[in-house]
């Protein structure tokens, strides 16, 4: 599935949530999240655009691939999840596949969910709260596009605020640098 999104930066959690509340929003998720990231010697996932994740999303272990396939004002990647049985057992596997974890990233989540549209609430130690504004579509990417464009108006935002930043990024726009590798 296609994924198109981006971050708004050093939000007040609070007012986003008053927001959303008021639009009609549901929490659809709260908890802790913990992604570990993983490549080849070679680092071939990385230099193909891809990602390989494997996270604790609250308590389910998922397996993450991802190929970014555009960065222009949006994040749109293809987006494939596998929800896997045992955490440690996945982690193990890619070890002994020829990966290796060159990151590893815990946060807070709430999710918000609203017309099709996920507002993702993080927080990282150490880094202030930001808003992921998240469309998910098999279809049109412009159709998605139009949504989240909606969506950052209702927070009271303009375009100019969102940026397709990735978690390595958003780390490393605070100074500090987690990929190894």
């Amino acid at each position: 599935m296609k994924e198109i999104e981006f971050k708004i930066l050093e939000i007040n959690p609070n007012e986003i949530r008053k927001k959303l509340k008021k639009a009609g929003a549901k929490k659809v998720f709260a908890g802790n999240i913990l992604a570990q990231y993983y490549d080849c010697e070679n680092l071939m996932v990385r230099s193909r655009g891809n990602l390989l994740r494997l996270r604790m999303f609250g308590k389910e272990p998922q397996l993450t691939i991802k190929k970014i396939l555009g960065r222009k004002g949006y994040k749109v990647a293809e987006e494939t999840d596998i929800v896997v049985g045992d955490f440690k057992r996945m982690h193990d596997a890619l070890l002994a596949l020829g990966f290796g974890c060159y990151g590893c990233l815990k946060k807070k989540r709430e999710r918000w969910h609203l017309g099709g549209i996920n507002f993702e609430i993080d927080k990282y130690p150490n880094i202030p709260y930001y808003v992921e504004i998240e469309a998910k579509t098999e279809k049109s990417s412009a159709d998605a596009k139009k949504k989240l464009q909606k969506a950052v108006r209702l927070l009271g935002y303009k375009m100019s605020d969102a940026k397709p930043m990735n978690a390595f990024e958003v780390h490393k726009h605070y100074g500090i640098n987690i990929a190894r590798g």
